[in-house]
């Protein structure tokens, strides 16, 4: 039973890394992001975080590390998706993560963290300069790519945030949830095709020792017919000896059991 759970256990990690390959992260030059995982692992394309991070609806990322907003990855390796994140793809920031500067409106950022990126928000007029979820308050819902915690400093931020974890963590339970019984079937169903296994193997068992003994008793019933056809091939007087001999045989083994 171990060496089955062992794997069944070894087969849903080859999955794992399966799915975990089709849902490969990238920076807009096409490179591999290692370290972010998709915020929608279920859709086509998504935006990446990491896993510390909290994803944005507008595809950027909140990084609680930083308290910054951050353009990361995309699982289109082209970047032609509208899915992926589309501030801050520009030459300098194509090979990496982009930490966005807040410019006073809750919808206008620049690129960076630098000196060049405050100079953008002052004057308005580079090339850095990054409009994210423009017309409605930014960060209304967020989705937590790994656990539900609270997200604390998310005021540093220039928009109003409005942050309902109740409604998250109810999902994310009802996730659990759902692995859990997963999981419970799965094991119920490896415990099935064990015992249907070992019945199977009984039921050959107990064929192959009824085709045993059937041979026995044929040999055995070819060997009384030899015997009397050898006897009958003996000289009467001499049977007649024989026969004489097993019935005073009897009689002694009968004498010999009396009391």
């Amino acid at each position: 039973m171990m060496r089955i759970m062992k794997s069944i256990a070894l087969v849903a990690a080859v999955l794992c890394s399966l799915a975990a390959s089709e849902l490969s992260c990238y920076y807009p030059d096409g490179k591999n992001a290692t370290g972010l995982t998709p915020c929608k692992p279920n859709a086509d394309v998504s935006h990446c975080c990491r896993e510390a991070d909290v994803c944005q609806t507008n595809g950027m990322c909140f990084s609680p590390g930083l308290g910054a907003i951050v353009r990361r990855g995309c699982t289109d390796r082209t970047w032609n998706s509208p899915d992926c994140p589309n501030a801050c793809i520009i030459d300098g920031f194509r090979s990496g993560d982009a930490v966005l500067t807040p410019c006073g409106s809750y919808n206008r950022f620049c690129c960076g963290d630098n000196k060049a990126a405050r100079t953008c928000c002052d004057d308005g007029s580079s090339n850095l300069t990054a409009q994210v979820a423009g017309g409605e308050p930014m960060f209304t819902e967020i989705i937590y790519p790994s656990s539900c915690s609270a997200v604390a400093g998310m005021a540093s931020a220039t928009a109003t945030v409005t942050v309902t974890p109740s409604t998250s963590c109810q999902s994310s339970a009802n996730s659990s949830s759902n692995t859990q019984r997963t999981a419970v079937i799965g094991v119920g169903a490896a415990l099935g095709a064990v015992l249907a296994l070992v019945g199977g193997l009984a039921l050959l068992w107990r064929r192959s020792m009824a085709k045993k003994t059937q041979a026995l008793e044929h040999e055995n019933s070819g060997l009384n017919a030899e015997n009397q056809r050898l006897k009958q091939a003996l000289p009467g007087p001499i049977r007649r000896e024989m026969e004489n001999a097993k019935i005073n045989a009897t009689i002694i083994a009968s004498e010999g059991r009396s009391p």
